[in-house]
């Protein structure tokens, strides 16, 4: 028991000594490196590179358990080169401690923390204290701002979901009656939570009245979290928002949400398939590279403006038995299509030392590594390449590509590709095993027009082309 207190002692010691250290470099670092939209229109820009974002989802874990040790997640993905990460800022465990009832991902209760304290004398849903609204929970924002000082200061992309809480499961909801909140217990809070009293007028600067009616003490509430939020985070280089995960409630509340944030951020914005915010969103499952495909093509359609197209979640979660090959497949199906892409990863649950022992996910953070590399070394510019359906013959093949020309190619299924290698030159040819991360030996040929490319073999590959001057 000493020995496991000491550890836990030395581990609370180094969170406090990397975090005082983070905040010295971020006040003495120099400003103006923060993610932007790229001018291209479809990449993001952060700290001078443009990149096509590819990172871990941990969406439902990370903010929510106290015991989750966040540096040794953060350290997990700097030594594996992960450099993109998606969070929601919060989601109330579904968990009943008297019943025996939790989530199996962690085995036990966890010690839950929420932006609100939760001090009420009337019990909530799952037996302890309802919530709060009217005040913040300092020990809750004290965990959002270490998540954002160790990601900035391991260079990690931060895409922070603000209002979501898994309101489309009402059950344990802060904003339920039932947990303290304001709306009567319902299966499915979105349509509730979308209430607002004066939609396009701020009512945050008010003083909260209990006798208000409940659509304006939700919007109250609503722009609170989002203002706290928008402080908390202020000071990081890394970060950028979604401002809903899953869906939304309502065109009016996100319109009403994208003016109330621009009025306080200029960190880039998005929403779930809305092109009026800086960049979209599409929540969605996917199983093979040509949807992906189809979903950019459907949102990059004129006279829509160049906006970065961000796919969140695209797999079911690997603890629940995709298969490695899949989750593959859509990586390299994204990036090749031009989008970015957070795969949802539920080996973050491990990262508590009280979860069940097992496998942590390395294996998908291993792929989203490697394809953050092919995509980003390969020798062609991010900012300049764009699918290119069109330069196609034959196969199951997605390119980008650089200028009119191909540069970069994935084949997830058969023997061979034909590509339009435009006017006669010189390429390079290098072969990336998507399996292995391992690279074939480059060759050379010199070609125009229609060429067949023969792959390795008939599994799913990898080609970087470098013309020949």
């Amino acid at each position: 028991m000493m020995t496991a207190q000491l550890t836990q002692a030395a581990r609370q010691f180094r969170r406090l000594v990397c975090l005082g250290l983070a905040h010295l470099l971020l006040a003495a670092a120099p400003g103006g490196g923060g993610v932007v939209i790229s001018p291209d229109g479809r990449t993001f820009t952060y700290r001078g590179e443009a990149r096509l974002l590819v990172g871990e989802s941990a969406t439902q874990s990370v903010l929510q358990n106290a015991n989750l040790d966040l540096l040794v997640w953060l350290d997990e993905l700097e030594r594996r080169g992960v450099r993109a990460a998606l969070v929601w800022l919060f989601m109330p465990a579904r968990q009943v401690p008297s019943q025996g009832q939790f989530d199996p991902r962690y085995g036990y209760a966890i010690p839950v923390l929420m932006p609100w304290p939760r001090d009420r004398a009337e019990p909530a849903r799952d037996g302890g204290p309802q919530y709060d609204l009217t005040r913040f929970d300092p020990a809750f924002w004290g965990r959002v701002r270490e998540l954002c000082a160790e990601t900035q200061r391991r260079g990690i992309v931060l895409a922070i979901s603000l209002l979501d809480g898994w309101s489309k499961d009402f059950t344990y909801h802060p904003l339920n009656q039932a947990n303290g909140g304001i709306w009567p217990d319902q299966k499915d809070g979105r349509d509730a939570i979308a209430r607002l009293s004066d939609p396009g007028r701020d009512v945050v600067e008010e003083s909260w009245d209990p006798d208000w009616p409940p659509a304006k003490r939700n919007q109250w509430v609503w722009e609170r979290l989002t203002a706290k939020a928008l402080e908390a985070t202020a000071p990081y280089d890394n970060v950028l928002y979604e401002l809903y995960n899953e869906g939304s409630p309502g065109a009016e509340w996100a319109q009403h949400f994208r003016r109330f944030i621009a009025a306080r951020s200029d960190k880039p914005l998005g929403h779930d398939r809305d092109p009026a915010f800086d960049f979209i969103t599409h929540h969605v499952a996917l199983d093979r590279p040509a949807a992906v495909l189809q979903i950019g093509e459907r949102f990059a359609a004129p006279p829509a403006p160049a906006r970065p197209l961000v796919i969140t979640e695209t797999m079911p979660a690997y603890q629940r038995g995709a298969k490695l090959e899949a989750i593959r497949q859509v990586i390299y199906g994204a990036l090749l299509s031009g989008q970015h892409v957070f795969v949802q990863n539920d080996g973050v649950f491990r990262f508590d030392p009280r979860a069940p022992a097992g496998d942590r996910g390395g294996a998908v953070r291993d792929l989203i590594a490697q394809a953050d590399r092919f995509i980003h070394r390969s020798g062609a510019a991010p900012g300049a390449l764009r699918p290119a359906p069109e330069s196609v013959g034959a196969g199951a093949v997605l390119v980008l590509a650089d200028a009119e020309l191909p540069r970069l190619a994935y084949s997830w299924s058969g023997a061979e590709f034909t590509l339009d290698l435009g006017p006669e030159r010189g390429w390079e040819l290098r072969w990336l095993d998507v399996r292995s991360g391992s690279w074939r030996d480059p060759g050379i040929v010199r070609a125009a027009g229609p060429y067949r490319f023969v792959k390795p073999d008939a599994r799913d590959w990898a080609l970087a082309l470098r013309p020949l001057p």
